[in-house]
């Protein structure tokens, strides 16, 4: 497994009241906000959860061009650009692959690195959750709709008043919605490259598929 696969998770939608639906210059300005942050952003970090999965939470660090770490219940995924490294501790066993960056796979990192470039701001709303916590919710849809990245029909990002504070994002893809909560995102932290290779420790089994 390369990547983290998103699956169909329409429960969470069930519990959500949409209120306002906003103007478009409202819906440019929020995404306008956004690309000042995250447009000429270098690196991320952030913990996540996949609602209604209680098993898929971790941590994402990623770096622009390709280079992550995932790490979520016992396995961590390291990606340097070039190889990827899935490391299961509980198996103590990491299977080795090239990266391939023209897979078609969906990446969590893509939405905060990429959708400036792939994506135009289609409807802003804001709701409230079941748990009352409020969002402002931008709707964002490929510029090219017979291309769409990844097979998405469109992301949501919810965010905080401030219309800058990532919440959680919602992805529509053939279908299937799936729901990410992010907590503590952190731009252009100082991340070393080194970071990004992975060397086993003793007595872990080596499968290398490249």
């Amino acid at each position: 497994m390369k990547n983290i696969k998103f699956s169909a998770l329409l429960l969470a939608m069930a519990l959500v009241l949409t209120f306002n639906t906003y103007s478009s210059s409202d819906k440019e300005d929020v995404y306008n906000k956004l690309a000042a942050k995250f447009g000429s952003a270098k690196t991320f970090y952030a913990k996540f959860s996949q609602s209604g999965n209680k098993t898929l939470r971790g941590t994402i660090t990623a770096v622009r061009g390709g280079k992550y770490i995932l790490e979520f219940g016992n396995r961590t995924i390291y990606c340097n650009g070039e190889n990827v490294w899935n490391y299961s501790i509980a198996d103590k066993s990491v299977v080795i692959s090239k990266y391939d960056r023209n897979s078609g796979d969906f990446r969590l990192e893509d939405i905060f690195f990429e959708f400036l470039d792939k994506y135009t701001p289609a409807k802003l709303t804001s709701e409230r959750s079941s748990n009352g916590r409020s969002s402002l919710v931008l709707k964002i849809e490929p510029k090219v709709s017979s291309n769409s990245y990844s097979g998405i029909a469109s992301i949501e990002i919810g965010l905080a008043s401030d219309s800058q504070t990532i919440q959680f994002v919602r992805v529509n893809r053939a279908g299937n919605v799936s729901i990410w909560e992010i907590q503590n995102l952190i731009v252009n932290k100082n991340i070393p490259d080194k970071s990004f290779e992975f060397i086993p420790p003793e007595g872990v089994k080596v499968i290398d598929l490249r």
